[in-house]
């Protein structure tokens, strides 16, 4: 597994980390109301942040680790959703 770390010399690495952590905060907060529409929205916030990275900062590092995180969200939230229905 590749490893990546925010370069903290760059303006862009610290606005999108405190995003990513910002994003990350909101969506487990919604996830522990049981409000899953919003951490949907949340999860669809870092899927948006991942295109940001690639298309607008073309940053693959930062491409990386947003996608991670959306990753991660997403799954979460199929999880989260399906054990409530159980």
């Amino acid at each position: 597994m590749s490893s990546y770390a925010f370069d903290l010399s760059k303006n862009q690495h610290v606005a999108m980390r405190r995003l990513m952590a910002e994003i990350y905060n909101k969506f487990w907060t919604a996830i522990r109301h049981d409000q899953f529409s919003a951490a949907h929205n949340y999860a669809g916030m870092a899927s948006a942040l991942v295109r940001v990275c690639l298309v607008v900062l073309n940053d693959f590092e930062l491409y990386e680790m947003c996608n991670l995180l959306s990753d991660v969200l997403y799954v979460q939230l199929d999880y989260h959703e399906w054990h409530k229905a159980a």
